[in-house]
């Protein structure tokens, strides 16, 4: 039986111990074991942070402290860019205000126990799985490269050419079409979100009206009318598509 580490966040005393004790009987559920450390601040749990390894945080939105739960997604983010973060609230308007974080997913309140089966049962899939986890050949003109899926950013198309951008700084150009590059890297969490740009969501920090803002801080242009449908997709591999309601009016206006 694999076990975990957890960290639960929530400055409601009651709702932190049942959380953590329906943590506890889902992923026995689920053949797994969770061993959970338990925080009422965000402060608390960041300062413990640095000392401590975690392999899920699940944290409330309002907090009562000096940090809420957003500001404190982001403070792990930077932290840890490969923490898995999972939103328990009630506050489904604040959903498209987590994406800095780059949550695995969100966990309503009103539907607590079915949100949270679903969740564990998926981030325990990826755990075993390694979901987006794999390499690329690339064929360049200095001969055959190897690249991780993981840590390329962005693929970008420039006439017949593909520039693949990786996390480390460096571009591997290759020729061939972006439709095949699209298909190929379609379960590997990349996004179309323009005619020339493939985007690894794993690197969306905010999505724009006009750009997609990376990790990197790149920006990257947007079709107008692909936003809805990059939104969704976000949503989708962040594996919170069937843990969020409609999105807030304001996010979903169209840019017409």
């Amino acid at each position: 039986m694999k076990i975990f580490k957890a960290a639960v966040c929530d400055d409601d005393r009651v709702i932190l111990d049942m959380t953590a004790s329906t943590l506890v009987s889902c992923f026995k559920s689920n053949d797994a074991e969770i061993l959970i450390d338990k925080y009422e601040t965000c402060e608390e749990l960041i300062a413990a942070y640095k000392a401590k390894s975690y392999d899920v945080l699940f944290l409330d939105i309002e907090m009562s402290g000096k940090m809420n739960g957003i500001a404190a997604g982001k403070k792990l983010r930077s932290l840890d860019d490969k923490a898995t973060i999972i939103y328990i609230s009630g506050r489904e308007d604040k959903v498209f205000d987590t994406f800095e974080g780059r949550p695995f997913a969100f966990v309503r309140k009103d539907k607590f126990l079915g949100d949270l089966s679903r969740v564990i049962k998926r981030f325990l899939d990826s755990a075993t799985e390694s979901v987006g986890v794999g390499s690329l050949e690339l064929k360049t003109s200095d001969g055959l490269v190897r690249v991780k899926i993981d840590n390329v950013t962005y693929i970008e198309c420039i006439r017949d050419y593909q520039y693949f951008h990786i996390s480390d700084g460096e571009t591997q150009k290759v020729k061939l079409r972006m439709n095949i590059m699209e298909e190929k890297l379609a379960d590997f969490g990349f996004i179309r979100v323009h005619q020339g740009y493939l985007v690894n969501y794993r690197y969306i920090m905010k999505i724009k009206n006009e750009a997609v803002e990376l990790s990197n801080g790149v920006e990257v242009p947007i079709s107008r009318r692909k936003k809805q449908e990059v939104l969704f997709a976000y949503m989708r591999l962040s594996r919170a598509s069937e843990s969020i309601m409609l999105a807030p009016k304001n996010a979903q206006e169209s840019d017409e």
